[in-house]
Order: structure tokens, then sequence, then C-alpha cells
């Protein structure tokens, strides 16, 4: 007996969202890495430099496009934390925003796609902050 399973997505119409919504969240999780790796041995120029570094790098792997522009876009969050919260809470502060940041690109993507939210919030939550 064969059963038909009919679900639809908005996926068709969204796919420079799904681009831009990866390449954001590529840009968090690298960056947020790199800049708590730092942080760990060194000061908030040093941080920032890093971060800078990490930011133009990782665009310019992504070529061209809506993964470039949306993989600077989500490095951005993680370098303005650094940048404006109290040196010695770098690590803690770019890690719980990072997550945080990622969870509101999980409810944007799933919400432009037709997804159910929570299961799309848990999953890139989850994976970004593996």
């Amino acid at each position: 007996m064969e059963r038909n399973h009919c679900e639809e997505h908005d996926v068709a119409r969204v796919g420079w969202l799904r681009a831009a919504v990866r390449g954001a969240n590529d840009g968090i999780i690298s960056t947020a890495s790199l800049i708590m790796g730092v942080a760990a041995a060194s000061g908030r120029a040093e941080v920032l430099v890093a971060g800078m570094a990490g930011l133009v790098a990782g665009a310019l792997s992504m070529a061209a496009g809506a993964s470039a522009a949306s993989f600077a876009v989500g490095a951005a969050l993680p370098m303005a934390t650094a940048a404006l919260v109290p040196e010695a809470g770098i690590s803690l502060w770019v890690t719980v925003l990072s997550l945080i940041f990622l969870a509101v690109l999980g409810a944007i993507g799933a919400k432009a796609g037709g997804a159910p939210m929570a299961r799309a919030v848990a999953r890139v939550t989850f994976w970004g902050g593996l």
C-alpha cells in the first residue's frame, strides 16, 4: 500500500534566503570561534584584528552573491559583540550572543520556508553550538 505524504514548504520561492541564512550562520560560527580562540590568549585589539581577518577571508571564500554578503553580516555580529563588551567577558558574551543570533536565523529561515519553527531553531542552535 502506497501512502502519499503531502507536505508543502515555500522552499521554491526562498532559494535565495536559504543561501543567505547559511552564509550568515557560517559567518557567525566561523568568526565567533576565531574570536573565542584568540580572546583566550590575547586582548581586545588582537581579537578584533583576528576577527576582521576571518570576516574578510570567509567572505572572499564565499565568492560572490548572497552568501558572501550574508557571511559578512553574520561575521559582523560576533565582531560587534567583541568590540562592545568588557574585555574580560569577550568569550562568554560572544558565545551567548552567537547562539542567540543562530536561533533568530533559524526562526527566520523556518518562517520564510513554511517549516516548523521550533525544530529549525533547535537544529540550527544545537549544531551551531556544537
